[in-house]
């Protein structure tokens, strides 16, 4: 399989690898994982590559101190998680690496992690690119078009009646004639936000494509997987915070959160925990301090941040 392996999947396969290391004669838990990895390729994929890391990351003994062997346990399953970590990072590159030689082929503009860029188009409109993201320009006589290959950007576009500006981001396709917004998109979702003017949103889906108007301080997130979007409102002031180093949400998706943090994040950022991913979250987080910015955001749900290199964040639940 060389496709990339979708992060909730990883997830999982570390965490049957978690549970199955911690309870090795556990048959019925054993029949459980043959079934989680007979049920998708992609599964199996997954599973083969937690056990390469595991193996690359080794099995650390336990030490005893006290006598106390619940505390023998607990050490050695955090060992284990950052064992894991270390090596699932390591081995996730191979399948980053070739997505990202497309995209930056592909790429007009594109910034690195934690780098945001302003780029002056020929029309007279402004484009500022978010950290870790890429543009690429389809201008003519007739058009105007940009292409968001990755991550965020905020859009200050210049009137032109005669050539509506389109931004592409796959799926989703958004038209103005002159306004301000912001569109973003992950692995979960897309998500537009108008900050002025007015702005047509076309997304399309399995059912069929879906338009949208919105206005400005209204937000339209869209789930890539089930296509429900959801319409909020958001305070002028807040819409692309993220370029004066905040990230203000409500009610977000905690793993776009994330995804939103680690662009800022000069390293690999690891969520080991499936309860993680089905929270939604409200608040303001500081992206020029992303690992406090994990802490916040985890910490309340008892998850745990830690900082294995300074290149290796791990988030998990044990």
């Amino acid at each position: 399989m060389t496709e990339k392996i979708p992060d909730p999947i990883l997830e999982q396969a570390v965490a049957w690898l978690h549970r199955v290391e911690a309870a090795p004669e556990d048959a019925a838990l054993r029949r459980g994982l043959e079934c989680w990895i007979a049920a998708d390729e992609a599964h199996r994929a997954a599973w083969a590559l937690a056990r390469k890391a595991w193996t690359l990351a080794g099995d650390v003994p336990p030490r005893f101190i006290g006598g106390h062997a619940p505390d023998v346990r607990r050490r050695r399953r955090r060992n284990m998680a950052v064992g894991i970590a270390a090596a699932l990072a390591a081995c996730f590159l191979v399948f980053v690496a070739q997505p990202e030689i497309a995209v930056r082929l592909r790429a007009d503009s594109a910034t690195a992690t934690a780098e945001t860029r302003e780029i002056a188009l020929d029309d007279g409109s402004a484009v500022t690119l978010g950290a870790d993201s890429a543009i690429a320009m389809d201008f003519s006589a007739s058009r105007r078009a940009v292409i968001l290959l990755r991550g965020e950007a905020f859009f200050q576009v210049a009137e032109d009646r005669a050539r509506p500006f389109t931004v592409q981001a796959e799926t989703l396709s958004v038209t103005v004639t002159g306004t301000a917004f912001d569109v973003g998109f992950t692995d979960r979702s897309y998500a537009v936000t108008v900050a002025s003017g007015a702005v047509r949103v076309a997304h399309a889906g399995a059912a069929g494509t879906r338009e949208v108007a919105l206005s400005p301080g209204q937000r339209l997130v869209i789930d890539r997987e089930s296509g429900n979007a959801a319409q909020t409102t958001i305070a002028a002031e807040d819409v692309a915070s993220w370029r004066a180093g905040r990230l203000v949400v409500e009610d977000a998706a905690l793993p776009d959160v994330v995804d939103a943090i680690r662009r800022h994040y000069r390293g690999a950022v690891l969520v080991v925990s499936p309860f993680l991913r089905e929270r939604r979250v409200t608040g303001v987080y500081d992206l020029r301090d992303p690992a406090r910015a994990l802490r916040v955001l985890a910490g309340p749900y008892g998850s745990v941040v830690r900082e294995i290199s300074p290149y290796l964040i791990a988030v998990s639940d044990f």
